[in-house]
């Protein structure tokens, strides 16, 4: 009987660690920085910037969460130059007509990170889900892009 229960054991135990075979199928991922509201450290902004290529990293901006989107589009550009980038371009994209745009999607298409500033991230749910943009973003992180933000550009980062 002790010989059954042994037996059977191992058997339950070849069927349990069998299905914890690893994945043979390896999916590249990008990565997710986020930062939460307030300042942002030089050290984690470093960090997406290293994650993102280093000095030819390309970050978009999209900093329409706030209601001086320009303004703190303008500044994050600064940031970013000021740590070494390649190029960091703020987009200014007001609408859901706008995330689907052809010249929008085609422009995004080729940045290493993209950088969501804070404010309001109902504006940016209402800008952007559903949209072709927020189809790029998945797919570009899935390819190994940055993804990144701050306070509201933080909280979207869960979809």
């Amino acid at each position: 009987m002790t010989k059954n229960i042994c037996s059977t054991l191992v058997i339950l135990a070849i069927i349990f660690l069998g299905g914890c075979e690893q994945n043979s199928v390896h999916t590249t991922k990008g990565h997710l920085i986020i930062i939460g509201g307030g300042s942002r450290p030089e050290i984690i902004m470093r960090k997406f910037v290293d994650l993102a290529g280093g000095s030819e990293a390309r970050i978009a901006i999209i900093p329409m969460a706030s209601e001086y989107y320009q303004e703190g589009g303008k500044r994050t550009e600064k940031e970013f130059i000021e740590l070494g980038v390649e190029e960091a371009r703020a987009f200014y994209i007001p609408d859901s007509l706008q995330a689907c745009s052809d010249s929008t999607l085609t422009a995004l298409e080729s940045y290493t990170g993209y950088f969501f500033g804070g404010g309001n991230q109902n504006r940016l749910t209402e800008i952007f889900n559903g949209t072709l943009a927020h189809e790029l973003f998945h797919r570009r992180y899935s390819e190994g892009a940055v993804l990144g933000g701050t306070s509201a550009g933080a909280a979207i980062m869960s979809n």
